[in-house]
């Protein structure tokens, strides 16, 4: 394997790791957004509970 052709195998595999890489954090923001997204509804359901129960009273 010439030098040009190693080069060219060694940029190919970076990008290729890169790309991975890219995948798998954009695959952990989804999964945070999503998390956060049901954490933020799970508190005003039961923010709203607690002003309705207290409304009861």
């Amino acid at each position: 394997m010439s030098s040009k052709q190693r080069r060219r195998q060694l940029a190919r595999e970076h990008y290729l790791r890169q790309q991975r890489r890219r995948a798998e954090q954009q695959r952990r923001a989804r999964r945070r957004r999503l998390a956060l997204a049901v954490l933020v509804a799970g508190v005003a359901v039961i923010g709203v509970a607690v002003l309705l129960v207290r409304g009861l009273r």
